[in-house]
């Protein structure tokens, strides 16, 4: 569970959203969930290996974002096609990095039960 939003940030969070919204109404974003979350949980050196992993797979343990998705595999056969349009950090930041660095609480109350 978050915590409400201060007005502005509010707002500028609705305005990004609302951005992506009509951009990707034109074309599809070069953005994937799982793809953009591996990018913003690993250091800047090593946030490309993470989000090519997570979008190719490994070919032994994991198939892949793309694999899970016609539609982005279509549009995006490789993470290098993801990539090509210079967009994809700007995206994860934009939409992802808020949810990623919001202060999560626990629904519970962070009460353990015995």
């Amino acid at each position: 569970m978050l915590d409400p939003l201060e007005k502005d940030a509010a707002v500028t969070t609705l305005n990004h959203l609302l951005m992506a919204w009509l951009r990707g109404m034109q074309q599809p974003l070069p953005v994937a969930v799982k793809t953009a979350f591996a990018w913003l949980g690993q250091p800047a050196d090593k946030a490309e290996a993470a989000a090519r992993k997570a979008y190719e797979g490994d070919g032994q343990t994991t198939d892949g974002e793309r694999r899970e998705s016609t539609a982005l595999a279509r549009q995006f056969a490789d993470f290098d096609a993801l990539m090509d349009s210079e967009e994809f950090a700007g995206w994860c930041e934009t939409l992802y990095k808020p949810i990623y660095d919001a202060p999560w609480q626990s629904l519970s109350g962070g009460e353990g039960g015995a």
